[in-house]
């Protein structure tokens, strides 16, 4: 508002990823490998990981994650968020 825009009221909700009362999620099978070559792609980041970190292993840290949490989603890789009204 500082600059002169005024807030927009159209908002209605606010998506939580991540939220242990998630009762909605987004199907990243098509996504999936692209997911895993971006977080790939952080190679020194990784490297830097003692190996027992599950991260240490992108392709598999990304597959086990979403595919544990598409098991409550129709058994497809998935994002799981909660949606609270606002």
């Amino acid at each position: 508002m500082e600059e002169g825009h005024e807030p927009w009221p159209g908002v209605r909700w606010l998506a939580v990823g991540g939220s242990p009362a998630s009762t909605y999620a987004v199907d990243v099978t098509d996504g999936l490998e692209a997911g895993i070559e971006a977080l790939a792609a952080h190679a020194g980041y990784l490297a830097s990981l003692p190996p027992d970190n599950p991260m240490a292993d992108a392709a598999g840290y990304l597959t086990t994650k979403l595919t544990r949490f598409g098991a409550r989603f129709g058994g497809v890789p998935a994002l799981p968020f909660e949606i609270i009204g606002i």
